[in-house]
């Protein structure tokens, strides 16, 4: 593909007098304009020479002894002849005053131009008044001579000379176009006249200069060399080549210019004067072809070898390099190095070549480039052999070899930079070595590099070599080096760039500050102190006796003796101080921060010098001169600042540790006061807070609780943003309880749960503010407080639980009504929690203390529908509704819930958790029912028929009540199974009552006689009663218990003995009461009498075994306090007073105490859920601990899922909680009782 790349040179010479030489760029050539300056320049010069030549022949055409002037004034006074008539002398007139007005144009313009340049010299040394104005040449008097000639005589002989000098002055008064004009005339009027060729070399200019190539060489190809020099004849062949150049056609060109070439070098351009051009020009004709390096060895092998060959191969790859060709560069480069090696040039074409891939970014490559370069030229090279005595190329050589070396080191310097090489580092370093081996008198270069050096032993941790290179750039004495000259390659950047590059070079070496160097060489050896402190496992203050910080340390002082004024001397201090200030060694830490306040007063690190030296003199103990500073330094500042802030913690520290110390020493009274001094001074500072809550501790610790809660207190006020906060409310509050302020601590929770709204605390706040309240017997306010958690924490997942607190704390405080409230909030608010279903059980237990029997019923009978899957409540809940029906007399109604308690039972006791006392109570309620049937049925009839049938039917009603108790007694739970035992008893007793006051029917004889035929048959039923009884009482002195029921059944049991003996001695009474039969003699009736006080005498004696065993019985079982147990003394003293049953002792029989240990597994009785029984082990709460066991036991064991026993358990859990406020309100009731 062809280039679009056009060289424009023109040059006009103007043969009259002077050359005059245009210049012009095209468009396409634009980027080729500074390439050709050089070469105008040198035309120039060539033009000036020429003028001057043509004024030497002006004016030895003078006529000898007359002026310009003069002849001028003679040619006008023979002009002045001719307006009359037109003649060949007149035109002949005309055509020589034109060429003399001209030579007197030109010679007034030359002496205004003297004149002119004379004047501006001076303006420029002394600038007062109006600048001199540059001349301008007037040839308008000559211009008019040659016009009025052509007009007025065109048949003039020398008319084509007179158009020739008429273009020649439109030309210099650059009017072109009638320049044009007047040379297109010649040619066309005057083609065979000797100005013919001239008109069309000077038209060929315009063209040109028009860049209108095709007319130009149009003209061009019609100049005859005979008709003009061969010096013309050499710039129109160069012109030629020139314009096919630029016409693109780039072949012609060549092979004009190799043509040129060869005629100068063959003599027959003798001058040669455009042959370095035509050389130059041949070459970037071949850079402007496609692949022009390999063009130009074609062309070369066609028309055979040339000594310029390798001049012309080099520069099309330096035109197509300096052209921003880089790509034909790089191509025509690496082909000129590989055929001329040894070239002159060559290593201006390798830094060339370097060049290009460092524009296109290639960098490896030319870094690569740049390794030849050092490689190939250095002294041992064969180019420097071949090449040696050319000296200006040696040092050319030479320095590329240099700034190629450099450039390498810097290369692998950046690349291990970005890439974290380690190779490239060391490449870096060896070629860094290599500069300092082949250039050591380079000093400034050494410096940089040193320094550089030093930054890579710094990237590549070896924290010593860089401190020793770093030290050699800060310890250099500049003075001695030369005069420092920038150096700098801005190739392939862009115009930002370039200014930063030209600024930086500007500065150059001294840009690398030798303060900075021997900073670093404290940063450098301050890592190497890092680095032995890791490598020993030492701290800080151990490391202190390392040689490297030795070594650091003795560096900060040579630093501060080199750069006494340098920017970082205060900051080389600083370090050393803070080096001795971590090593403990405060008193050095106070002499090298004292330094710095001292010597550098207005330093960036002054301020906190002075902090570190309060700080030192705080852990040294001098806590006096640490405050002084501290107060002077919050007097240079504003309150407002952080830097007020940060000293005033600093001082706020130092009063802290002078308070510990305080209370080190077993002051804590007067530690208190130091601690409380810091808020006194430093309200605002971090420690204030921690200081008045170590106060409260120190009280707290000296036992002065009061004092110390009011601290507390007073800290969380005061400190309303203080992480301590929540803490000291607390303590505020345990140093309240602990001097039995309970209230007092209530009200501190309660103002910590208000002030510090999270729910993480205020939650538990207020739970203890609860506890505190409950201490004082404040139910209602312990239970506001839970009932606050909900009020401000609905959605808290403890909500639900401080609900179902608050509840039990109003029921213990006997706040039902409240209670009820928060139940029933829990259950309907949160109803998928635990505790909804315990809630609105509690609401029915609650309406069962207030005895409002008819809501209890109500809702039990609703829970049980409710919450149906908890089989264990609903049958607590199914016997709660029962009671309740039954306390209100609905009988029918209790032995429903009774009955569907029983049914569940017996349905699912496989597979569920359920409550067996509450199964015990409803059969024994069931029980009770069919006893009140049993009870209504009166043993009063009409006749004997009907009596029997009475007695059968209430015998019948009996086997209800007994089957229910009995199933009652099965259970085994022990207050059910003692009260439906004891009722069974009573049944035997209630039917021996009705049997014995039954109606009798008949005569009085008939009827004494049925009476004791109903006592000697009550025997057997109380006998029965008598067994049930003594089973109660036998099965208590087995479990070691006693109980309302079991005292009952004593009592009755000593009855029915005395009942026995009694019925015995009431048959006699009957004998004895019987009357004397009619129509018996008196001796008859005597006898008779005899025989029925023998029949009484006889059941008195009958009577007596049974006294004396109940004597007998009351012994073994131990009662000895029963009023039966009198009556039957009273009787045998009766009956026979010399009975030894009247002597036996008695020892009344009491359950033993046993050890709590033993309590759990000492009793095999179920536990049950009323207070019939009271064990001597622990009572109710022992039978409740053992009842959760054995429901924990038989969870266990029960086939159901995991999820199902958790929730199982977890239902124990709630009951054992609830029986807790159930003791304590038992509890209560005591002490209540016996006015505590």
């Amino acid at each position: 593909m062809r280039r679009n790349h056009r060289l424009s040179l023109y040059v006009i010479v103007i043969l009259s007098a002077v050359m005059v030489v245009f210049t012009g760029t095209s468009d396409a050539a634009a980027n080729k304009r500074e390439e050709i300056l050089e070469k105008i320049k040198k035309l120039e010069a060539e033009r000036a020479k020429l003028r001057k030549e043509a004024e030497v022949k002006t004016t030895k055409s003078k006529p000898v002894g007359k002026s310009l002037e003069e002849i001028v004034a003679r040619y006008e006074k023979l002009l002045s002849n001719c307006t009359v008539k037109k003649s060949e002398r007149c035109a002949d007139v005309i055509y020589t005053l034109g060429g003399l007005y001209y030579d007197q144009g030109r010679d007034n313009y030359v002496k205004a131009r003297e004149d002119y340049e004379r004047a501006m010299s001076e303006y420029e040394r002394n600038p007062r008044g109006p600048e001199p104005e540059n001349p301008v040449p007037d040839y308008s008097k000559a211009l008019s001579m040659y016009e009025r000639l052509a007009a007025e005589y065109p048949d003039f002989p020398k008319l084509s000379e007179a158009y020739y000098q008429m273009g020649n002055i439109y030309l210099l008064m650059g009017d072109l176009d009638r320049t044009k004009e007047v040379f297109t005339k010649i040619v066309e009027k005057f083609p065979g006249s000797p100005r013919a060729s001239g008109a069309h070399f000077r038209l060929s200019d315009l063209c040109y200069l028009d860049n209108d190539h095709s007319c130009a060489i149009k003209h061009l190809e019609k100049i005859k060399e005979n008709e003009i020099d061969l010096q013309n004849w050499e710039m129109v062949h160069y012109r030629k080549a020139e314009v096919y150049y630029n016409m693109g056609e780039l072949d012609k060109a060549v092979n004009l210019f190799h043509t040129y070439v060869e005629k100068c070098d063959a003599g027959l351009y003798p001058k040669r004067e455009f042959r370095s051009m035509a050389l130059e020009f041949m070459a970037i004709s071949f850079s402007d072809m496609e692949n022009g390096a390999q063009e130009a060895i074609s062309f070369f092998k066609k028309v055979g070898k040339k000594p310029y060959e390798d001049y012309v191969l080099y520069t099309i790859g330096l035109k197509n390099r300096s052209h921003g060709q880089f790509d034909a560069a790089i191509g025509a480069l690496t082909t000129a190095l590989k055929r001329f090696p040894n070239y002159k040039e060559a290593p201006t074409a390798r830094q060339a070549l370097i060049e290009c891939y460092v524009v296109k970014k290639e960098h490896e490559k030319a870094n690569s480039e740049r390794e030849r370069l050092v490689d190939d030229y250095g002294p041992n090279s064969e180019w420097y052999k071949i090449n040696s005595k050319e000296l200006a190329v040696i040092e050319q050589s030479r320095n590329e070899v240099k700034r190629a070396l450099g450039h390498i080191a810097i290369y692998f310097h950046a690349l291990a930079q970005k890439k974290k090489d380690k190779s490239a580092f060391e490449k870096a370093l060896k070629r860094y070595n290599e500069y300092f081996e082949k250039f050591p008198d380079d000093k400034w270069k050494i410096y940089e590099f040193k320094y550089n050096i030093a930054e890579i032993y710094s990237a590549m941790g070896d924290c010593q070599k860089a401190a020793e290179n770093y030290d050699f750039v800060a310890m250099q004495d500049l003075k001695t080096y030369p005069e420092y000259k920038a150096e700098f390659d801005t190739l392939g950047m862009d115009q930002t760039e370039v200014e930063k590059m030209k600024q930086k070079a500007d500065k150059g070496p001294v840009v690398i500050s030798q303060e900075d160097a021997g900073y670093n060489v404290i940063v450098a050896l301050d890592n190497c102190r890092k680095k032995s402190m890791a490598k020993s496992g030492v701290s800080d203050e151990q490391a202190y006796a390392l040689p490297e910080t030795k070594k650091l340390l003795e560096y900060t002082e040579k630093f501060q003796a080199r750069f006494p004024k340098s920017s970082n001397a205060a900051d080389v201090l600083y370090l050393a101080g803070n080096i001795h200030y971590t090593a403990k060694s405060y008193d050095n830490a106070i002499r090298v921060f004292k330094q710095v306040s001292d010597s550098y007063p207005d330093s960036k690190v002054t301020d906190k010098s002075m902090r570190m030296l309060a700080n030192s003199y705080s852990n040294a103990g001098q806590f006096d001169q640490a405050m002084g500073i501290y107060r002077q330094l919050l007097s240079k500042q504003a309150s407002n600042t952080p830097e007020y802030t940060e000293v005033m913690d600093l001082a706020a520290g130092a009063m802290y540790k002078r308070a510990e110390g305080i209370k080190k020493s077993g002051d804590l009274m007067g530690a208190a006061d130091a601690f409380k001094a810091i808020y006194n001074e430093f309200s605002t500072s971090k420690v204030a807070d921690v200081g008045w809550f170590e106060a409260g501790v120190c009280y707290e610790e000296s036992k002065n609780y009061e004092v110390a809660a009011s601290s507390f207190e007073e800290m969380a006020v005061k400190f309303p943003k203080s992480k301590l906060r929540e803490k000291a409310y607390l303590r505020a509050a345990e140093n309240y309880k602990k001097v039995e302020k309970y209230e007092k601590a209530a009200q501190v929770y309660q103002t910590a749960a208000n002030n510090i709204t999270k729910a993480e605390f205020a939650i538990p706040s207020l739970s203890s503010a609860s506890e505190c309240y409950q201490k004082i017997n404040q139910f209602d306010m312990a239970g506001k407080m839970f009932e606050m958690i909900y009020e401000r924490y609905s959605n808290d997942p403890k909500t639900p639980l401080a609900l179902y607190n608050a509840g039990l704390i109003f029921e213990k405080g006997k706040f039902y009504s409240n209670a009820i409230n928060v139940y029933d909030i829990l259950s309907k608010r949160f109803p998928e929690s635990e505790y909804s279903a315990e809630a609105f059980f509690s609401i029915g237990l609650c309406y069962e203390k207030m005895e409002q029997s008819d809501d209890m019923a109500r809702v039990f009978t609703e829970y049980a529908q409710k919450y149906a899957n908890d089989r264990y409540k609903q049958v607590q809940a199914l016997v709660k509704a029962g009671d309740a029906y039954f306390k209100m007399s609905k009988f029918a109604d209790a032995q429903k819930n009774y009955l569907m308690a029983t049914s569940v039972y017996e349905k699912f006791k496989k597979e569920a958790d359920i409550d067996v006392g509450a199964i015990a109570q409803s059969y024994f309620k069931l029980g009770e029912i069919s006893y009140q049937e049993f009870t209504k049925i009166k043993l009063n009839a009409k006749n004997e028929r009907s009596m029997k049938d009475l007695i059968k039917n209430k015998t019948k009603a009996l086997e209800e009540p007994a089957k229910q108790y009995a199933k009652a007694i099965e259970l085994g739970v022990a207050d059910w199974t003692v009260r439906a035992t004891y009722m069974i008893g009573m049944g035997f007793v209630d039917m021996a009552e009705a049997v014995a006051n039954q109606t009798l029917f008949g005569t009085t004889e008939q009827k004494i006689a049925s009476k004791i035929k109903i006592l000697s048959s009550l025997d057997k039923y109380y006998e029965k009663a008598q067994e049930y009884f003594f089973k109660n009482i036998d099965w208590a002195h087995t479990q070691n218990i006693k109980g309302e029921y079991v005292e009952k059944s004593i009592d009755r049991f000593t009855e029915m003995m005395f009942k026995r003996g009694q019925i015995m001695e009431q048959v006699g009474i009957e004998f004895a009461s019987a009357p004397i039969p009619k129509g018996l003699s008196e001796e008859e009736k005597e006898a008779y009498r005899q025989l029925l006080e023998e029949k009484k005498l006889e059941a008195m004696d009958a009577a007596l075994p049974k006294y004396e065993d109940g004597i007998q019985a009351a012994k073994e079982l131990g009662i000895a306090n029963s009023q039966w147990l009198e009556k039957i003394r009273e009787r045998i003293r009766e009956i026979n007073p010399s009975s030894e049953a009247l002597n036996v002792v008695i020892t009344e029989w009491t359950p033993k105490q046993v050890p709590q240990s033993q309590v759990a597994g000492g009793s095999s009785a179920k536990a049950g859920s009323g207070g019939a029984l009271a064990s001597s082990q622990g009572g109710p709460r022992d039978e409740q601990f053992e009842s959760s066991m054995r429901r924990i036991q038989n969870i266990m064991r029960m086939q159901i899922p995991v999820e199902e026993k958790i929730k199982q358990l977890n239902r124990i859990e709630m009951d054992a909680k609830r029986n807790i406020v159930l003791e304590e309100e038992r509890i209560n009731e005591l002490k209540g009782q016996i006015g505590m």
